[in-house]
């Protein structure tokens, strides 16, 4: 089974995002779980968060098995933190919208997800506009 861990923070704009790139991965809804990371105060049932709750919703939907966890300290350690002890073959973030010069940017917390982590990491975002016959 194909371990994905995706980050999710408490007004998440990008989360319908992310669940679409990882509910397309090949044979999703066979061979992928998900593990959905959210950083809260002790206590907190992080499935009541509205973005969490969404992801789950999303993921049930597509036939996905997803669970969500709460995690202490700052979200990038987080992520990564769970990321390692739980072993995930990869990991799903948010890019940000284009800049002016055209390149997707990335969250300071995703840029440090990308530049640290032990395995992959799947970067989602919006498809550009336009002609689609570049790669």
């Amino acid at each position: 089974m194909y371990h994905v861990v995706v980050a999710v923070a408490p007004e998440d704009a990008h989360v319908a995002e992310k669940v679409a790139a990882v509910t397309g991965l090949p044979g999703a809804a066979d061979a992928v779980r998900v593990t959905l990371v959210h950083v809260a105060e002790p206590g907190t049932d992080v499935a009541a968060v509205p973005a969490v709750a969404d992801a789950l919703s999303l993921f049930a939907e597509a036939g996905v098995a997803a669970e969500a966890v709460r995690a202490d300290g700052r979200p990038t350690e987080a992520v990564l933190r769970i990321a390692g002890e739980r072993a995930a073959d990869c990991i799903c973030v948010a890019g940000r919208e284009e800049s002016p010069a055209g390149k997707r940017q990335l969250h300071p917390g995703a840029q440090q997800i990308l530049l640290r982590a032990d395995c992959p990491v799947l970067v989602t975002g919006d498809a550009p506009e336009g002609d689609a016959d570049h790669v």
